[in-house]
């Protein structure tokens, strides 16, 4: 689609039609969602439908230092880690 549009989105798993909310700002997503979304343009012609899969990951990641805690009797260099995590957006 390559002329001015309307896009349409549900939150709730149904697909979008032209009674679905409209995309007009950023969308907030704090749970597990299914985000389905499609474009209707000004002729009336829709698009294909898409959807994206967002997993909210809510455990915090492990953090740890080496050398580990503790009285040293000389300068210690200290490295901080983080578990990597990878965001998840399933399309």
């Amino acid at each position: 689609m390559s002329e001015p549009g309307t896009i349409y989105y549900t939150l709730d798993g149904s697909n979008p039609n032209t009674s679905s909310l409209v995309y007009i700002n950023p969308i907030t997503i704090n749970s597990n969602t299914q985000l389905n979304f499609s474009a209707v343009d000004s002729a009336g012609n829709p698009s294909l439908f898409y959807y994206y899969t967002y997993k909210i990951d809510t455990v915090p990641p492990t953090a740890y230092s080496t050398p580990s805690g503790g009285i040293y009797n000389t300068t210690q260099t200290v490295t901080l880690n983080m578990d990597k995590r990878v965001p998840s957006i399933i399309p």
